[in-house]
């Protein structure tokens, strides 16, 4: 290891010592150093020094058989390392070997690791494999009572189903989360678990119903300031009214839902871009092409610089 890697991090005294001491560290003392540098480098962004410093560590706790938290430690590390640098392949093999070695040791904290993987998957699109490993990760919350994450697990189920297009399978997993979420008072999953049944009671035809679940999560969503929650709430009541042929009543909300996702800190342009195209549909459908077109233009700018 170069010398040269440590000017690349914004270096604490404490980082600064221990990286001095590493070159003459043997043993457990050079172990420990590794794993902690690993850290600092981690946290300083710095994905292939962190990883240098983690397959080291790894090596040597593969030496002590017994020492298998410690090895899915490092294996957990050496994960992350390459999934930010978008080696993924090698970041899951990495991961699933980490959680196999967490399982045989009941690791308190391992959990965490499984939740990663589990949205690892569902952000690569993995829907059916998301799916498996929610199921697996709701079962160990049952299992520890810990509810307010088995609501999430249930939500997230859910959602799998959702982004396939499964939305009449999508509900009973939400309808799950919501009724577990109000037994133990979690304002928050109640009014996801209203927003999430709402959305796909709309595409199932529903709008009145898919409506009436909305609104009640956007009543939470405004009295929390969620300026995002309460923009999505906003286009997707638009979206029920024009499945009623509610149309002018649709137009404002969808123009509503446009304003807040164009106050929103956070700009959610694909959000941005699914709102703007149901509002000019339904400007149309009222007589109000030119408003429309406008719209429509706006829109195919904003596809092209977020291209």
């Amino acid at each position: 290891m170069s010398k040269n890697h440590h000017h690349s991090f914004n270096c604490t005294k404490c980082w600064q010592e221990k990286w001095d001491e590493l070159p003459g560290a043997l043993g457990e003392r050079r172990a420990v150093l590794l794993f902690q540098l690993s850290g600092y480098a981690h946290r300083a962004g710095q994905w292939s020094q962190s990883l240098e410093f983690a397959e080291e560590y790894l090596a040597m706790r593969l030496e002590d058989p017994a020492r298998k938290e410690d090895q899915a430690d490092a294996l957990a590390a050496i994960a992350i390392c390459y999934w930010e640098m978008n080696r993924k392949d090698e970041a899951y093999a990495h991961l699933a070997n980490s959680l196999t070695l967490f399982r045989e040791v009941e690791c308190t904290y391992s959990q965490a690791w499984e939740n990663t993987m589990c949205w690892w998957l569902y952000q690569d699109e993995r829907y059916d494999e998301a799916r498996d490993a929610y199921l697996l990760s709701l079962a160990h919350n049952r299992y520890v009572e810990d509810d307010q994450a088995a609501c999430y697990d249930l939500l997230m189920i859910g959602n799998t189903y959702f982004k396939q297009e499964q939305y009449a399978d999508s509900l009973p997993y939400f309808r799950q989360a919501r009724t577990l979420a109000k037994s133990i008072g979690d304002k928050r999953h109640t009014a996801m678990s209203d927003f999430n049944i709402g959305e796909a009671l709309v595409h199932l035809g529903d709008g009145f119903e898919g409506e009436t679940y909305v609104r009640k999560a956007l009543h939470v969503f405004e009295l929390y300031e969620h300026q995002t929650y309460s923009a999505e709430a906003h286009k997707m009541i638009g979206m029920a009214q024009s499945v009623q042929g509610k149309y002018d009543d649709a137009v404002e909300s969808l123009e509503r839902a446009a304003r807040y996702f164009g106050r929103a800190k956070n700009k959610k342009f694909d959000e941005i871009v699914a709102t703007n195209t149901e509002l000019a549909k339904n400007l149309r459908i009222v007589g109000r092409s030119d408003d429309a077109a406008e719209i429509e233009r706006r829109t195919s700018t904003l596809k092209e610089l977020i291209a």
